[in-house]
């Protein structure tokens, strides 16, 4: 049997991905354990167990699919357990909530420096997260004086076609009207 198209050009979704390796995986824990200890917060090992869970899934993971494979280990894991620990990381700066999509990422930069505001760009077809510097935008936002009209930023989201799903377009978009296709509006 052919595979239908969405099997044939989409990339793997996150839990489909081959995991990240164990060595990579301590490595970025010992970054973020030692990124809350000099900021003196409690990374506890309900937080660094879902942090870790996160971490080796290759791209964005929603909240409740990241507490099913953690479930897998840890059968009765409450469902609060991560959430607060996701908000935790949050606060962290070690983790991104992507707003569009309710998923969440590592930051590209954990542990690493503090950086300032992030873009992401998400793409619309495959949900790959790509993490970039956006103090441009916030510049011209600030100069806009949003704080005047009542906004707040939280996030920055540009969304498109990843590199490897811009590539598929082309073929698969011919003669459609696909909002997954290159060149339309979101």
């Amino acid at each position: 049997m052919a595979p239908t198209e969405k099997q044939s050009t989409r990339p793997p979704a996150a839990a489909e991905r081959d995991p990240v390796s164990e060595r990579t995986l301590d490595a970025r824990i010992a970054r973020a354990r030692a990124h809350c200890q000099e900021r003196r917060l409690n990374f506890t090992p309900q937080r660094e167990a879902v942090h870790r869970a996160l971490l080796a899934v290759d791209g964005p993971v929603k909240a409740y699919d990241l507490l099913t494979r953690m479930q897998r280990e840890t059968p009765g894991l409450a469902a609060m357990t991560v959430y607060r620990a996701l908000d935790f990381l949050i606060d962290a700066g070690l983790i991104h909530k992507i707003a569009a999509t309710a998923s969440f990422v590592p930051c590209a930069h954990a542990g690493e420096h503090t950086h300032g505001q992030v873009a992401f760009l998400v793409c619309k077809r495959c949900g790959a997260v790509d993490e970039v510097q956006a103090e441009g935008i916030v510049d011209a936002l600030d100069r806009a004086k949003p704080h005047r009209t009542g906004f707040t930023m939280q996030s920055i989201e540009v969304h498109g076609l990843c590199a490897d799903c811009a590539g598929t377009a082309s073929s698969d978009c011919a003669g459609t009207a696909s909002s997954d296709c290159a060149g339309t509006a979101s």
